[in-house]
């Protein structure tokens, strides 16, 4: 029972390290440290926290012990002030362009707009896959701090942290043609790409920056 109340960490840990390291690997380590925390833990309101950290450095540890370089993907997390696709848009293009080497979240500034059918049609049209992990809730957090927020649009940042955030303007998608839409796409793909680069992620190597037209 006790183990189940830490399952947030686990699944951070598996986004974090999953792609180096067994899925069972994991859970050894991660059950392992949170039976010493637990028999001796005082005070249990950072335990969470505690135990994310120790698991995360073991982890590393025996990564590096298999030959395998025990580095983390990057967050980045996708505001938008608009439509939620167009930040469902940008998350699908940072995993596409990484090759999954990062983890990417999306959500709404505001939440009651609706979706952009014509957005989505170009998503699909793409090829690409709007992400669908379930965004943390607020006490969950502080174990989901992004490398970068990124506002779309947005004068306020969300209520996500991050160490870093950056804003785009980008163009209205309502009430514009399907043409007026890839045009945005590539802008948001073209932004996407460049942060990438800025952030030293490495990228897929079918990887090309799309080019705005004149």
């Amino acid at each position: 029972m006790m183990i189940k109340k830490f399952e947030t960490v686990r699944q951070d840990l598996y986004r974090r390290y999953g792609h180096a390291c067994a899925p069972t690997a994991i859970d050894s380590i991660l059950e392992g440290v949170i039976a010493e925390h637990t028999s001796t833990a005082k005070i249990p309101n950072f335990l969470a926290v505690f135990i994310a950290r120790d698991a995360a450095e073991l982890i590393e540890d025996h990564i590096w012990a298999s030959g395998r370089i025990g580095t983390p993907r990057k967050r980045i997390h996708f505001s938008s002030a608009g439509s939620p696709s167009q930040a469902a848009f940008a998350a699908a293009a940072a995993l596409k362009l990484s090759d999954q080497g990062v983890i990417a979240t999306a959500d709404a500034v505001h939440p009651e707009n609706p979706a952009d059918l014509k957005l989505e049609w170009v998503l699909d049209e793409r090829g690409l896959e709007a992400p669908q992990r379930r965004l943390p809730a607020k006490g969950e957090r502080a174990l989901e701090v992004a490398e970068v927020v990124v506002l779309m649009g947005a004068e306020d940042a969300p209520d996500f942290p991050g160490r870093r955030h950056v804003r785009w303007d980008l163009q209205d998608d309502l009430d514009v043609s399907l043409e007026d839409i890839r045009d945005l796409c590539d802008d948001i793909e073209m932004k996407v790409f460049d942060l990438l680069l800025e952030m030293g992620i490495p990228l897929s190597a079918h990887a090309t920056r799309p080019m705005l037209a004149a």
